[in-house]
């Protein structure tokens, strides 16, 4: 009902070589992971501005979009490939340390120091104008007024940074690799079996604990050192199954082999000595 899209003129899609769209969506939990590269509205194909922003820099003579991935051409004649997950590009960060050092100025010491340039009195040089020479500048807001802050893995950040990390990735080619459906289900199927197993068939305490314990850091690990490639292995599905397999195996273990001692135990009071009870109970 409120989908209109209404242009200031007929033409403005023709005149308009950096017309683009902001859109975010966020995914379901209001974390942003990834972002969209196109946007279609009638028979508009629209670019983000991080994608818009790449072929200011790079120049893109086509775009081919296919199952996983999106193909750039660019007029240099070099295609890059990017990955997309249900049409949209995972979102790479940088450490905090990068994330808090992006170069931020502010549009009134951009106009005072523009002023200064003009030769305006009373104003004064803000910024180095070669600061902005051979860079893509992305103009946005981050004042807590305009309600453009998105959730990222280190907080609430100005919407303007994921266009500039997504930039970025782009530009440097820094993209995130989700690895197959496959490779998950695999590992599943392989670790939690085993955990069972182990907590089932292992007498002693200490192994029912440690081996189970050993797989649950090693897949950990696992996915910490593939996301050093960037690939990344969900841990969702791990964190949650595993876990819940290995108390409930103890768990069950824990009820039934409580039931046999007592009834052992109530069985063998009444024959001999319950000290002697209690110590055979504790060898078994």
């Amino acid at each position: 009902k409120y989908n209109i899209l209404q242009y200031p003129i007929d033409d403005i899609t023709l005149r308009a070589n950096h017309l683009h769209s902001v859109t975010y969506d966020p995914d379901a939990d209001g974390v942003a992971r990834r972002i969209s590269l196109l946007f279609q509205y009638d028979t508009i194909l629209l670019p983000s501005l991080s994608l818009k922003g790449f072929d200011a820099v790079k120049k893109i003579q086509s775009l081919k979009g296919r199952t996983n991935d999106l193909e750039i051409k660019l007029q240099d004649g070099s295609v890059n490939y990017v990955p997309l997950e249900n049409g949209k590009m995972r979102l790479h960060y940088y450490s905090r340390s990068e994330m808090e050092n992006i170069p931020r100025y502010s549009v009134a010491q951009v106009i005072e120091s523009y002023q200064f340039l003009a030769g305006v009195p009373n104003t004064t040089l803000k910024i180095d104008p070669s600061s902005f020479t051979g860079k893509a500048i992305i103009i946005g807001t981050s004042a807590a007024a305009t309600h453009d802050d998105k959730v990222t893995p280190y907080g609430n950040r100005p919407g303007f940074l994921l266009h500039a990390v997504a930039m970025s990735n782009l530009l440097e080619k820094h993209f995130l690799h989700l690895s197959p459906g496959w490779v998950e289900v695999v590992l599943l199927i392989l670790t939690i079996p085993t955990c069972v197993f182990f907590s089932f068939f292992f007498q002693q305490m200490a192994l029912r604990v440690f081996l189970p314990t050993t797989i649950f850091i090693g897949y950990t690990l696992l996915a910490l050192i593939v996301f050093k490639f960037d690939i990344h292995l969900p841990l969702a599905a791990f964190m949650t199954t595993y876990p819940l397999a290995f108390l409930g195996a103890l768990g069950y273990l824990s009820f039934t082999e409580g039931a046999e001692r007592r009834k052992y135990s109530k069985v063998l009071s009444n024959m001999v000595d319950p000290s002697i009870v209690s110590e055979a109970l504790n060898d078994l």
